[in-house]
């Protein structure tokens, strides 16, 4: 039996899993990514999670797929920046994960894995244009556009999270201010611990804002929503909703479609898996 080990890095853990090509997940590792976070510390701790987790079927494997947040350049595998690791600027992963790992490493951004993920196992299944929206400790985004993948020019499209949203607003990992992921997301919080009814009314309010933006932009209706803040769905979606009409032409609003993802957090897995041209 032949399998891939996919890699899923978040601004706050590192997971890895063992994945059947049928998109069965077979065993699943999570670490915290901790404060290290240079060029060699990250190549060398993705490969050793890698092995880790493939452990005895390690000879089955037949590659590896890695998603990482920020702007990744696809076809050199290099991330050309990433808020959440300052350290990695034009950083080469793929070239270096490759010559130790000794399989083949496809890399590419998270939200792009998530994007795939879905597609293949999730919601996604069910329409042809979809915007992939994951909140975690930042917000990534992704546009499948007719059944394919759209990474723009140079593997920039889909960073929603830095749509400014307020002007000289919070201020963003980035270095800019205001970015919509300082209202929609984590950002070191527990929000399953937070009950706030104020706090869940501006945060769907957010929501409900860079939404209407992306419709805006693109066309396209469907949203489909990941990620660890996506657990907290009932305390923001009925805020969120009601928004939608206090921003969009009101003959739109009706037709965006605000969904939750059915694979929650194993969207960016499967997606990664799933990217490798095996």
């Amino acid at each position: 039996m032949n399998f891939v080990v996919s890699v899923d890095v978040g601004g706050t853990n590192l997971r890895g899993a063992l994945v059947s090509r049928e998109g069965e997940i077979l065993s699943l590792q999570q670490e915290p990514v901790g404060s290290l976070r240079d060029e060699q510390t990250m190549i060398r701790r993705i490969a050793d999670l890698v092995k880790r987790v493939a452990g005895d079927h390690w000879k089955e494997v037949l590659g590896v797929g890695v998603g990482f947040p920020g702007i990744i350049h696809f076809e050199t595998g290099r991330v050309l920046q990433s808020p959440h690791y300052p350290d990695l600027k034009n950083a080469s992963l793929r070239g270096p994960l490759q010559k130790i790992l000794q399989k083949k490493v496809v890399l590419d951004n998270d939200a792009n894995m998530a994007a795939v993920g879905e597609q293949w196992k999730g919601e996604g299944q069910k329409h042809s244009s979809f915007i992939m929206l994951t909140l975690g400790t930042g917000v990534g985004g992704a546009l499948i556009l007719d059944g394919k993948l759209w990474r723009g020019e140079e593997g920039f499209a889909g960073e929603v999270g830095h749509i400014t949203v307020q002007a000289e607003g919070r201020q963003c990992n980035c270095g800019n201010r205001g970015c919509w992921e300082t209202y929609v997301s984590a950002q070191g919080k527990n929000l399953s611990e937070i009950k706030d009814p104020v706090f869940w009314k501006e945060f769907g309010n957010y929501f409900a804002i860079g939404v209407c933006s992306l419709v805006n932009v693109t066309g396209v209706y469907t949203i489909i929503v990941g990620g660890g803040v996506s657990a907290a769905w009932n305390s923001f979606f009925p805020v969120a909703q009601e928004g939608l009409s206090k921003h969009i032409y009101a003959a739109v609003a009706p037709k965006i479609r605000l969904i939750r993802s059915n694979i929650f957090d194993k969207a960016a897995l499967l997606g990664a898996a799933h990217s490798l041209p095996l």
